[in-house]
């Protein structure tokens, strides 16, 4: 048995794990040389967005109860979400744009698109999670009430259905296939949250050994007998649970408070990941003749770096600009 309640209160910590995880599952992209079991094994990294759907799920909740505790109204609440998104995006990712190190024939309507953060789903914009998000946090008053009722569990599980099996019509390859297979995380997160606000228990099995065994018996099935069974969920949900039980077990002071300042920013680490780091592969990384960036370990370290200076920037800006809205 465990808390739940451990889901919240290393929420931040946990936001630095998922962050982490995206940062290297994405080195082999930028061409990073390595073994091809490391990069076999880094790839699957990708589940750290799901872990972060979980507790953005689970904040979601909490920040529409409160709205509603607080009369403030749903357009007040949109903004507050939207901007708290749209901000560090825009100052990160307009620059970069203006500047176009890659010298792409830009025009203005897709650029404003692509600003919006909606642009993904139209083909305009690379950052899908950003789009992701955004949707999920329109849908999300029409989460609550069924996500709150006593039937929470059913509903939780039809709409996982639904949205797992719109993900898989055709054509499979667009963005909203990548998308909706994620969405069951966010949903459970969403559904748990007042169980985790109340500290209730749970049993172990239950959300790492299961899951666990899920993951091992679809991907088994998905190589061998060529389904496409979504794995994210399960893999996902035990991998979150077994870091919260890890950081509950050490309790160490200079992992957590590093875990937690990774996790603050998160979502500007995401984006200039994308943006700035894709902007970085411009340079020729070469001083005198001599390349110095050899298997792009340069590129990608440094540039990391790089992009974590500017998120904590970006982070501590857009905290002043959402208090000079009084967007708190």
């Amino acid at each position: 048995m465990f808390s739940l309640y451990l889901f919240s209160k290393y929420r931040s910590e946990l936001m630095g794990i998922a962050t982490i995880l995206i940062i290297v599952c994405h080195a082999p992209q930028y061409g990073v040389t390595m073994p091809q079991w490391i990069k076999t094994i880094i790839s699957n990294g990708g589940f750290g967005v799901d872990i972060f759907l979980f507790l953005s799920g689970m904040g979601m909740y909490n920040s529409y109860k409160f709205n509603n505790i607080k009369k403030k109204g749903l357009l007040y609440w949109y903004l507050k979400r939207y901007l708290r998104i749209i901000i560090p995006y825009i100052l990160i990712v307009a620059p970069i744009l203006f500047w176009n190190p890659w010298n792409i024939e830009r025009f203005f309507l897709p650029t404003i698109i692509e600003l919006s953060g909606f642009g993904s789903i139209v083909g305009h914009g690379s950052l899908w999670f950003i789009s992701c998000i955004l949707i999920l946090y329109l849908i999300t008053p029409l989460l609550f009430i069924p996500l709150e009722s006593k039937n929470k569990w059913l509903w939780t599980i039809l709409f996982s259905i639904i949205s797992l099996l719109y993900a898989y019509l055709p054509p499979i390859t667009n963005i909203w296939h990548f998308m909706l297979q994620r969405w069951p995380s966010f949903f459970l997160g969403f559904a748990l949250s007042q169980d985790i606000k109340e500290r209730h228990t749970a049993l172990i099995k239950i959300f790492f050994i299961l899951p666990l065994i899920l993951y091992i018996v679809l991907y088994i099935s998905n190589h061998v007998l060529e389904t496409h069974f979504s794995l994210f969920l399960f893999q996902g949900i035990s991998m979150l649970t077994l870091f919260t039980l890890i950081l509950d077990k050490i309790k160490n002071i200079h992992l957590n408070a590093f875990l937690s300042f990774i996790g603050t920013i998160s979502l500007e680490s995401y984006i200039t990941n994308e943006y700035v780091l894709r902007a970085l592969t411009t340079f020729s990384w070469q001083i005198n003749g001599y390349n110095i960036n050899s298997g792009n370990w340069t590129l990608y370290l440094g540039g990391t770096i790089i992009c974590i200076a500017i998120s904590y920037i970006v982070n501590k800006i857009s905290i002043k600009l959402n208090q000079l809205l009084q967007i708190n």
